[in-house]
């Protein structure tokens, strides 16, 4: 339990910083400070669509086992 508390410490924090770095290189890339926003949505859109498609992938694995 320690390693799998261990490795969502380190997702979130390498997924704050691919969120900021993605956000500077938008500012720095001369399109506002409001375009970091739109990044953060499609980011979640993204989030969104991953979740989705795991929770798809799981309930196909998983087959009922009837006894015979």
């Amino acid at each position: 339990m320690t390693l799998a508390a261990a490795l969502n410490h380190a997702a979130l924090n390498i997924a704050n910083a691919v969120g900021a770095w993605l956000g500077g290189l938008v500012i720095a890339a001369g399109l506002g400070y409001t375009a970091p926003a739109t990044v953060g949505a499609g980011l979640a859109v993204v989030g969104v669509l991953l979740f989705m498609v795991t929770v798809w992938a799981g309930r196909r694995s998983v087959r009922c086992w009837v006894p015979a």
